[in-house]
């Protein structure tokens, strides 16, 4: 009897499981089916920036914000499969680590936890880097906001338009440029971790760079401003050509103060989330290293 109830528990938790494993791949199922169902709308022309909150949930599709971000976690996650497989079937080597090699921040370090945190430095930087781009995305759009609209034409509604507007064209053509140069730059960690020369490898890697980083240059001084000024309704975005004796006209001047903004901006945010990201790997590694040394 006492084997029959315990065999009946058993099989009630193991459905249960079995239950949870299921209705989590389902509900991973709906998310991308509203981001596929998003991303075909928005390039078929959908103006879906234009939409309220209310009718886009009623008509299955993801809010700006939301459908930005899976497209970014969409992006960082064959990468981070890339890591997980490869540190699975090729372990990285166990090396004699010398905490002096981080001299740059290990002086903040106790003294009993500069081994232990100069071994998770990589592992953390492996984690981390490819949030890099998308989290550079995500923040350039405050500053395309400014460069898009003048100081008097902002406002919380056209500046949430044209925020959303961007977030939803980021998304919609993102997806792939961003996850080659997310699989490319940790593919390339990879190998300079476990000392493999690849140079075949590696001229791919840069590639695949290269052509993710043209597509983002194109995205934001060409599609972008073009896209955001038509939604802004001026004219229709485009730019004529003109020159020193005929005075600018309005979408021109526009564009020219894009064109100053974007650049300053870019480089600020690089900077800063460069900055942020080893800020981060420290706090990190100084963290799980103090674990390991409590546990």
């Amino acid at each position: 009897m006492a084997n029959r109830d315990m065999d009946n528990d058993t099989g009630n938790a193991l459905s249960i499981t079995l239950k949870e494993v299921l209705s989590s791949w389902e509900e991973k199922y709906l998310q991308w089916r509203r981001f596929s169902r998003t991303r075909k709308a928005f390039l078929s022309g959908e103006s879906l920036q234009a939409w309220s909150d209310d009718a886009r949930t009623q008509n299955g599709f993801m809010n700006p914000w939301k459908f930005d971000l899976y497209e970014s976690i969409l992006a960082t996650a064959p990468a981070i499969l890339l890591t997980k497989v490869t540190d699975f079937l090729v372990p990285p080597p166990k090396l004699t680590i010398d905490p002096n090699a981080f001299s740059y921040g290990m002086w903040l370090v106790p003294e009993g936890l500069k081994t232990p945190v100069a071994k998770l430095v990589d592992p953390v930087q492996q984690t981390l880097t490819p949030f890099l781009l998308p989290l550079s995305l995500m923040i350039l759009v405050v500053i395309i906001v400014r460069a898009t609209l003048a100081k008097e034409e902002r406002s919380i509604q056209k500046n949430k338009m044209i925020r959303d507007a961007y977030f939803y064209l980021d998304g919609a053509h993102g997806l792939l440029p961003q996850t080659l140069f997310n699989v490319a730059l940790i593919f390339l960690i990879i190998l300079g971790i476990r000392g493999i020369e690849a140079p075949l490898v590696t001229v791919v890697c840069v590639v695949m760079m290269v052509i993710s980083f043209i597509h983002e240059w194109w995205m934001v001084y060409k599609r972008v401003p073009r896209f955001l000024f038509s939604v802004a309704g001026h004219a229709d975005g485009k730019l004529r050509k003109w020159t020193l004796f005929r005075k600018k006209t309005a979408i021109e001047k526009r564009w020219k103060r894009y064109r100053r903004i974007i650049p300053l901006g870019g480089l600020l945010i690089l900077f800063l989330n460069f900055f942020v990201l080893q800020v981060c790997i420290w706090i990190i590694a100084v963290a799980l290293a103090s674990i390991q040394q409590l546990v």
